[in-house]
């Protein structure tokens, strides 16, 4: 190769060198941290607030178990909100559980004017995902006000709130028109209330008028001991899809239309518009099953496919207490609902899992956004209805253990079971945020009739990832199980924590690659790259490299097996890949 062809591919690729990529990061609060620390998992933060506010686009914060005492936020706006960060919509900010841990933000202390004062109250607050916490004794346990986009809260324990507490979500609306809450999303979450209240308390309330939220979902949820309805929506709420919860023992169960709209036509939902409630466990309810208010137009609310039994009423209509025959013969909805025991596993406390013989089972519609159950078990259809999905062997085998450790050699995994009659392979898979995870290999069942069948895994490839690379900076990896059954269910495990003590050196990616092959430098030493082609010809160099991530534009290279010579100095390194 002349010296003119190689200064042009030299400047070529100096030009196609792209930035420094961003990578999340992973920030730990803990009830014996302190605000003085850094956050980090060795090192973790005390408030809320203060380590929400080191957040950026994608970070995860996590918080460890314990007892967690004088966080709350009041009035929306105000500077006590204690949550600090927002995220965007491809990546979101995550407040998450540590794996295996159950943090508790008790309310209890709190003195001040009770009307004003929540966990977190989030306005103008976007792209936040809240999971796996237990959120007790505040007056609300989140409120969520205008502005606020792209809300998800999941696998969560609210309530039972203060005995002169309210809501376990308040959701409310203010002006100017469409500055209302937008795609609020609540699964998988236990809202508990408590019927010896002394103020009215809703498990989901969302305020009337006219910047009421738009495109709320509810899907697998459980609300029990509201004194006044599992779930208050007002008027002017647009788009509301309620799938698959367990309502019992509440005075009411849905709740619609409060109100009517007193917004003189600004906002054309008069009631509460585009209602969907459908595969839902309606129970035991002291009054009201459901209730529409006079004010609403029932053919803006959809249900069906609902199991009703129990309540004093099925339904509230107009003024009237209907069966839900009448409720049949006075509109169109309930093609398919029907009345029956659900057939709990025990109600008494609170287990609403299904028998084997519940009427609620392949009784469901199917709904494509419903795929996993309360307990994250896969629904297979015809869906089963309420928030859990019958399963005769909750897991394919008895899991009795599994750990991780970190070694010399890469992170060591091992688990036992018990009776492995169904299960025919595990796949290990591998996550930095617990979110997110990655199939790292595969082990096939064995000894099914056996006692304490034990497996071992040995994760040696830290430096290796489908997903990305780990940057040295992840401190903590994240491992669960994925266990393949014989007649097709695959269930998951618990995820593990283990510290990451495996430090990567040289990595590249994507393999094969068509247009951008990224160069991971995790040693922080210069480069010497040699790009050299099938043959062992040299194609072209590169020299005195120091960047800890670099992107190559490889598309004008022809289709191949190359090979990239990487000298650090002290090692050299041989990185071979598919140019496609």
């Amino acid at each position: 190769m002349n010296i003119i062809r190689q200064f042009k591919i030299g400047i070529f690729l100096i030009f196609f060198i792209l930035p420094f990529q961003i990578f999340a990061n992973t920030f730990y609060i803990s009830p014996t941290g302190s605000d003085a620390n850094n956050c980090s998992i060795t090192s973790p933060g005390l408030t809320i607030a203060y380590a929400s506010s080191l957040l950026l686009p994608g970070d995860t914060l996590f918080a460890r178990g314990g007892l967690y005492t004088g966080q709350y936020s009041t009035w929306p706006g105000s500077n006590t909100n204690i949550w600090k960060s927002n995220g965007t919509l491809s990546n979101p900010v995550l407040f998450k559980n540590m794996p295996g841990e159950t943090p508790v933000f008790d309310g209890s202390s709190y003195t001040g004017v009770a009307a004003l004062f929540a966990f977190v109250a989030a306005q103008n607050s976007q792209n936040i995902i809240i999971d796996g916490i237990t959120i007790q004794n505040y007056y609300q346990g989140m409120w969520i006000s205008y502005k606020s986009l792209n809300i998800t809260i999941q696998n969560c324990k609210i309530g039972p709130n203060k005995i002169n507490g309210e809501h376990g979500i308040y959701i409310s609306s203010y002006l100017p028109i469409n500055d209302g809450p937008l795609n609020i999303t609540l699964k998988n979450n236990n809202f508990i209330g408590r019927l010896d209240a002394t103020s009215l308390q809703v498990g989901i309330h969302v305020n009337h008028g006219v910047t009421a939220v738009r495109n709320l979902k509810i899907y697998n949820n459980i609300f029990t001991n509201w004194n006044y309805s599992a779930t208050l929506i007002g008027a002017g709420a647009n788009n509301v899809e309620v799938y698959n919860n367990t309502v019992y023992h509440n005075n009411e169960g849905f709740v619609w239309g409060y109100l009517g709209n007193d917004t003189n036509g600004i906002n054309p939902c008069v009631g509460a518009c585009n209602v969907i409630v459908k595969n839902n466990i309606i129970a035991n309810n002291v009054n009201n099953g459901m209730r529409h208010m006079t004010l609403i137009d029932v053919n803006d609310v959809v249900t069906n496919n609902n199991l009703w039994f129990g309540n004093r009423f099925d339904m509230w209509w107009n003024g009237t207490g209907l069966s839900l025959a009448q409720y049949k013969s006075t509109t169109t909805n309930e093609t398919y609902g029907f009345n029956a025991n659900p057939n709990f596993v025990n109600n008494s406390i609170l287990d609403f899992h299904l028998q084997s013989n519940s009427p609620a089972i392949n009784a469901g519609e199917m709904i494509s956004s419903i795929t996993n159950d309360y307990d994250h078990y896969y629904r297979t259809p015809p869906l089963d209805i309420g928030a859990f999905e019958y399963v005769s062997n909750p897991l394919p085998f008895n899991q009795i253990n599994f750990n991780a450790k970190s070694t010399p050699i890469g992170n060591q995994l091992n688990w036992l079971t018990n009776y492995n009659t169904n299960l025919l392979a595990f796949e290990v898979e591998r996550s930095t945020d617990a979110i997110h995870f990655e199939q790292i290999g595969k082990l096939f069942a064995k000894n099914e009739f056996e006692v304490n069948t034990s497996y071992a895994f040995l994760d040696n490839q830290l430096n290796k990832s489908n997903l990305s690379p780990l940057p040295s900076t992840v401190k903590l990896v994240f491992y669960r199980l994925k266990n393949i059954s014989k007649d097709g269910k695959n269930e998951f495990s618990k995820i593990i924590p283990v510290e990451n003590k495996l430090q990567p050196e040289i990595v590249i990616y994507p393999n094969p690659v068509s247009e951008i092959l990224t160069i991971r430098n995790y040693n922080n030493k210069n480069l010497n790259i040699t790009l050299l082609d099938a043959k062992g010809s040299i194609y072209y160099k590169l020299n005195n490299i120091k960047k800890s991530k670099f992107e190559m534009n490889v598309r004008s290279i022809p289709s191949g097996i190359y090979f990239l010579q990487i000298s650090d100095g002290i090692k050299v390194h041989y990185k071979k890949f598919l140019k496609e």
